[in-house]
């Protein structure tokens, strides 16, 4: 009996030069192809200026984002980039606050979407406020439940 696939088997050499070739569609096989162009860039070792012309106010929040980001192994260019501009809106508006101006809503708005985009604080734990509320038992439960039979459909 002849093995499946019979006994004049090409390499993928030869079918990748005779345009023959097609990859394998297995998980292993594509998760080689992803891996392979994955790149490693190298990392940086302390936090780089920054690119923008930043006064005490931006420096200072510039280098207090990428200190942190750095500390958590995620410093990267694209991190950095948009540390500099969290620091660039962040000094804008306190410039407005130094005059006297009204701080536009779109100021504090860009800045919290660029912080939400560094997940800065995504492995932190919460500080007081309502921790382990999930494990205490509602002591308003019971009155939920007595109420229900007589609440209107719309509520039910």
């Amino acid at each position: 009996m002849m093995p499946k696939g019979g006994w004049n088997r090409k390499s993928d050499d030869e079918r990748r030069a005779t345009g023959t070739f097609r990859p394998s569609r297995g998980d292993d096989a594509r998760d080689r192809r992803l891996a392979a162009n994955v790149f490693a860039g190298p990392g940086f070792q302390d936090v780089p200026d920054p690119e923008f012309p930043l006064g005490d106010v931006g420096q200072r929040k510039y280098f207090e984002l990428a200190g942190r980001l750095l500390e958590q192994g995620k410093l990267s260019n694209a991190t950095r980039e948009t540390a500099e501009q969290v620091a660039v809106l962040w000094e804008s508006q306190h410039q407005r606050m130094a005059c006297g101006e009204r701080v536009p809503a779109y100021l504090t708005r860009d800045i919290a979407r660029f912080l939400a985009t560094l997940k800065l604080a995504e492995d932190t734990t919460p500080i007081g406020g309502n921790v382990g509320a999930a494990d205490e038992p509602n002591p308003f439960e019971i009155i939920g439940a007595a109420l229900a039979p007589f609440a209107t459909g719309r509520l039910r």
